[in-house]
């Protein structure tokens, strides 16, 4: 894993817990057409957009936004 990956996923594990990894694997495959450990800072903000879309259907609204912000903001982050 990158470690971009590797902070995307350290993110998603404290909204969504164990089940973070696979998770955004299958959002950055099913919708970015990539693998999450060949995402870069360019493709953030739309992970982030499909995270929060679908994250949103089985959490709570503020959580899913602070996340998807958490994840947004890697793109300023030395990494």
């Amino acid at each position: 894993m990158s470690d971009l990956s590797e902070e995307i996923i350290k993110i998603g594990k404290e909204y969504i817990g164990l089940g973070a990894e696979s998770y955004l694997k299958r959002q950055c495959k099913n919708h970015l057409d990539k693998n999450l450990d060949k995402v870069e800072k360019s493709d953030l903000d739309d992970l982030a957009d499909w995270v929060e879309k679908k994250a949103s259907l089985v959490m709570d609204e503020d959580d899913v936004s602070e996340m998807a912000k958490e994840i947004e903001d890697l793109r300023y982050k030395t990494i």
